[in-house]
């Protein structure tokens, strides 16, 4: 899960819902409006603590009112989808998690209205394949303080992210960045610490102190959110 991260799980949700509403009345040929379906995929949903907030945030947005929701979250975690899809079951089949590579998703050319990516891969071209033509990709990428405060329970010297390639990805039509600072202590300071690759960078020692719950932290949360047209 993303304890500590509600903030930017909101964030995410809110350009969701931004890049998804021109989509969600489309005119019709004469003139007038029709409701229809709005696919969404969460690549690499993990536990789908993202695509539960992007749900709750289109079920409640009025821009929405009486379209069809169809939610999927895929991850190559077999255990991750089992625990997604347990807790959030939703009626009538609208929220759905499958085991699956981003770089080889189960989805016909052109079906999906948008595609989310939150901390994970971003393989262009199979996302632009599985897009409609003015679909959206939201992509949440690590900003330059990101878990600073976790780096450096590590080591000595902390340098800042390193700003991801986008060059096989149009230009972004939007890019918002959300940073906010969290101590983490107990349970969710143990959570956020093995969640993260500096987990198993660290020594025994810190790894037992912090999974024990006998270690409190401090750190940055630093998203950069970029929506992009295809």
């Amino acid at each position: 899960e993303s304890g500590g991260y509600q903030s930017q799980r909101d964030t995410v949700s809110a350009e969701v819902a931004r890049a998804l509403a021109p989509l969600a009345v489309p005119p019709s040929a004469r003139g007038r409006s029709e409701r229809r379906t709005l696919h969404v995929l969460d690549a690499g949903t993990g536990e789908g603590a993202f695509l539960g907030d992007v749900a709750s945030t289109l079920s409640h947005d009025r821009r929405f009112a009486g379209v069809g929701l169809d939610l999927v979250g895929t991850d190559i975690s077999k255990l991750a989808v089992k625990l997604a899809a347990k807790k959030y079951a939703m009626p009538a089949g609208a929220m759905r998690f499958a085991v699956a590579l981003s770089n080889r998703l189960p989805f016909p050319d052109g079906s999906l209205d948008c595609v989310v990516s939150v901390l994970a891969p971003v393989p262009a071209k199979e996302f632009a394949r599985v897009l409609r033509p003015g679909g959206a990709l939201v992509v949440a990428r690590p900003g330059p303080l990101h878990l600073q405060g976790v780096k450096a329970l590590i080591y000595r010297d902390v340098a800042p992210q390193v700003a991801a390639d986008v060059s096989e990805l149009p230009p972004a039509t939007r890019v918002v960045t959300n940073c906010s600072q969290h101590t983490f202590c107990g349970e969710q300071a143990a959570q956020l610490f093995k969640m993260t690759p500096f987990y198993w960078k660290a020594p025994a020692e810190l790894q037992d102190l912090v999974c024990s719950g006998h270690k409190e932290f401090t750190t940055t949360v630093d998203f950069v959110v970029s929506t992009y047209r295809f």
